[in-house]
């Protein structure tokens, strides 16, 4: 399947929340192998938004990245408009990845925010859909 690398990064924490969750083993077994799968594309896509971040960082003159109060890394103020570009050139670039759908029915049992679900719907299988007869 395509996702692009948004999907994947924002997923990562949904699939993260429901690895924690106790289940029935078919449904462990979805969760943890698409958590592997999740956590290596994750990592290199997060990789690559570090390298961007530290490429448009602000630096002092002793070439230190400047670091905002809040602790985030200042962005040079000129470069703003392009590394926010390059940011969304990187989201959006689609990532064929091997992941397994779960059935809906194997979630039933799991208590998981209305938010992360949302992240989580590429690979959910509707299976408890009521056909038409």
């Amino acid at each position: 399947m395509k996702l692009k690398a948004k999907e994947i990064y924002d997923m990562y924490d949904a699939i993260s929340a429901l690895s924690k969750e106790k289940t029935a083993m078919p449904t462990a077994y979805y969760i943890a192998k698409n958590t592997k799968i999740i956590k290596e594309e994750a990592s290199a896509i997060d990789e690559a938004r570090q390298k961007l971040i530290l490429e448009f960082a602000e630096k002092d003159e002793n070439g230190e990245i400047i670091s905002q109060e809040n602790g985030m890394v200042k962005i040079n103020d000129e470069k703003v408009a392009l590394f926010s570009e390059e940011l969304n050139k990187l989201f959006e670039v689609e990532i064929e990845v091997g992941m397994v759908k779960i059935p809906l029915s194997s979630l039933q049992s799991i208590n998981i925010p209305i938010n992360l679900v949302e992240n989580l719907l590429p690979i959910i299988k509707d299976d408890m859909e009521e056909t038409e007869e």
